[in-house]
């Protein structure tokens, strides 16, 4: 799954390989989250920086957060994984010729 980066708040990268203004995940203001003054006590409403909603900006539920592709195994039946694994098997192997040099 995608990164979110802890500077900018953008998804898709890490805050090391980031050169952008801090965004705080609070409120959207360009300064880092610890130095941000809004508080759940005070009953500061949080605003996301991706979306504008009233949440914060690491709120796993964001519309523009990328989602994981969900990828399709092909199912096979019991009989198709015994014939997988019959041919596979070497055919010239017996008790006789095992450690014989030919």
């Amino acid at each position: 799954m995608p990164r979110q980066c802890h500077r900018c708040q953008l998804y898709g990268h890490a805050a090391l390989n980031c050169h952008a203004q801090p965004r705080c995940v609070k409120c959207q203001m360009p300064h880092w989250t610890k130095e941000c003054n809004r508080t759940k006590d005070a009953g500061d409403k949080p605003s996301c920086c991706n979306c504008s909603q009233k949440r914060t900006a690491n709120y796993g539920g964001c519309p523009p957060k990328p989602r994981p592709i969900k990828r399709t195994v092909p199912k096979c039946s019991s009989k198709q994984l015994t014939d997988m694994t019959k041919a596979r098997q070497p055919t010239n192997i017996s008790k006789d010729n095992v450690g014989k040099n030919k």
